[in-house]
């Protein structure tokens, strides 16, 4: 008996192996075909029309004039997959494409499940200025367990990504992961962000993208554009590793309760510089609890107003604006202020309402202000510790919060790990403080900032008994840098390093030594990848910034 239903279990494996199937979609396919390498479809739509729960499609290299709507669900553990062969080389081009719908994008999926797009470019979709219209490169409605990676949009009139709900009431989007991804010019005049998980999107996760170069139309005619949005509902879930800069309009991430409970939410290990407004900020503009908000090891400079924003937007909604449970902790925040800039700080506190604010160990040195207080806060509710501050600071802090020069390694080139000299080492407490710091390394007795000095290498002390494990120091870094590896056997390796697309942009191999200096040479300003590998093998990898 036992024999028979082991037989019966195999062939109901095999039989559900027989419908993975991968298809192949060309420019110069006929969807009259099988969909075969040899015989490919021609549209990404008939495939969309065609995969069935565990199927794949491998786009090949050309510009596709057309919408995309995936028809069909996966199943767990065996998703619907839309690939590019060569990331970036598959582009979606919406130019004069007319679609009379008020919400959709270039691919769109809604009320739709395990679905994975991989590598694809969506761009010019939407040119013109009615808020009737939602136009974005991607957009997920109502679905779950969806992943948009490696993939890019440009010149969108509003999202480059959302995730929103289906419905009324209601089915909100979950188990959403955007990682990896390039948005350029988002946002060019419709409502939304540049990447948004809105209406109670929960179990989210939207890491290692790089959001810039927003729109430059008038404010006038922009209903939102910012960087990186979590808001009006959305919960558990986090922000991280994310490079986000120069957005000429806009701020750079943003969590806005809105009018609904928006909670659990991390937002860690991101860099935000030249954007307008600020950094980041958090609000409860219609009167929505914002509520369990963890905000650490990220870095924001050179913004036009703050770093980070406690706000009391928007009196001419409501003025309730209710926020519990915020914590700021080990950040950077440095030259916040814009030529002739009169208001705004490292950090500003202008909420009324909030419970249960604690901002410690961050580092706010040369802003506009350090730490501000904008109006009559209950600072019953607000602890300000183990923070050090250098330049204007017009608050009277106490006496466990530091007054003094951070001694940044090269604040001129953007390196804010710390020198030995450097007054915020040993400086914070553990309370609350991460367990590593922005590049990974380990916390003991935490420093105060987003760096340890133990990770900055500004000695030639390299001591580090992590096990097979490469840093790049600084991080993010503008000329050059210096590749660490630890524990590394017989040390010869090849180092491979790849931009955000996935494409190989250098190889050098037969490296001896446990460190390399890296140079930036001809690569452009954003987020790459590299990897170490010996005798074929992945030995360690990791993520870097040129900026």
């Amino acid at each position: 008996m036992k024999k028979i239903q082991l037989i019966t279990i195999l062939i109901f494996l095999f039989s559900i192996g027989l419908h993975a199937t991968t298809y192949y979609v060309s420019t110069n396919g006929n969807d009259n075909n099988p969909g075969t390498e040899t015989k490919p479809w021609k549209t990404i739509q008939h495939a969309a029309n065609t995969l069935i729960s565990g199927d794949e499609v491998v786009i090949l290299d050309g510009t596709y004039k057309e919408q995309v709507i995936p028809k069909k669900s996966g199943s767990n553990g065996k998703y619907i997959i839309y690939r590019a062969k060569n990331k970036g080389k598959v582009i979606l081009d919406g130019s004069g494409m007319v679609i009379n719908a008020g919400r959709t994008a270039l691919f769109l999926i809604k009320n739709r499940q395990y679905i994975k797009v991989l590598g694809l470019r969506v761009q010019n979709f939407g040119n013109n200025y009615d808020l009737h219209y939602d136009w974005a490169g991607f957009m997920i409605i109502g679905s779950g367990h969806i992943t948009i990676k490696n993939c890019e949009t440009y010149n969108t009139f509003s999202s480059g990504i959302i995730a929103r709900a289906y419905g009324d009431p209601y089915t909100p989007s979950r188990n959403i992961t955007i990682d990896g991804n390039t948005i350029q010019r988002a946002c060019n005049g419709g409502e939304q962000e540049c990447i948004s998980m809105a209406d109670g999107t929960f179990n989210f996760e939207v890491m290692n993208n790089e959001v810039f170069d927003g729109s430059s139309a008038p404010l006038s005619q922009l209903n939102g554009g910012e960087g990186i949005d979590v808001k009006q509902g959305a919960h558990d879930g986090s922000v991280h590793h994310n490079y986000v800069h120069d957005l000429p309009r806009k701020l750079g991430i943003y969590v806005d309760s809105y009018s609904k409970h928006t909670h659990d939410v991390k937002i860690y290990s991101n860099t935000v510089h030249d954007c307008a407004d600020g950094g980041m900020a958090l609000s409860s503009e219609a009167g929505g609890l914002l509520e369990n908000i963890y905000v650490y090891n990220n870095i924001a400079y050179h913004n036009k107003h703050y770093g980070i924003n406690i706000t009391n937007w928007d009196g001419d909604i409501t003025n309730s604006h209710p926020m519990k449970n915020i914590k700021i902790y080990n950040n950077t925040f440095y030259n916040n202020k814009w030529a002739g800039i009169k208001w705004g700080a490292g950090i500003v506190v202008e909420n009324l309402s909030a419970t249960s604010i604690i901002i410690q160990n961050n580092i706010c040195a040369n802003n506009v202000e350090q730490i501000l207080l904008d109006g009559p806060v209950n600072m019953s509710q607000v602890t300000i510790g183990y923070n050090l501050v250098f330049g204007t600071q017009s608050y009277a802090l106490t006496n466990t919060n530091i007054i003094g020069n951070p001694n940044f390694v090269n604040a001129a080139t953007d390196d804010f790990h710390l020198k030995a000299t450097s007054p915020a080492i040993n400086g914070g407490t553990s309370s609350l403080a991460p367990s590593v710091d922005f590049d990974g390394n380990s916390r003991t007795d935490p420093d105060i900032g987003a760096f340890e000095y133990n990770s900055t290498l500004a000695t030639d002390d390299f001591s580090d008994n992590t096990k097979n494990k490469a840093i790049i120091y600084p991080n993010p870094f503008k000329n050059e840098a210096i590749i660490k590896v630890s524990n590394i056997k017989n040390t010869n390796y090849t180092l491979k390093l790849y931009n955000s697309y996935g494409k190989v942009v250098k190889i050098v191999s037969n490296i001896s030594g446990n460190t390399y200096k890296i140079k930036r040479g001809n690569l452009v300003n954003g987020i790459y990848f590299f990897q170490v590998l010996q005798h074929g093998k992945t030995y360690s990898e990791g993520k870097f910034i040129i900026n």
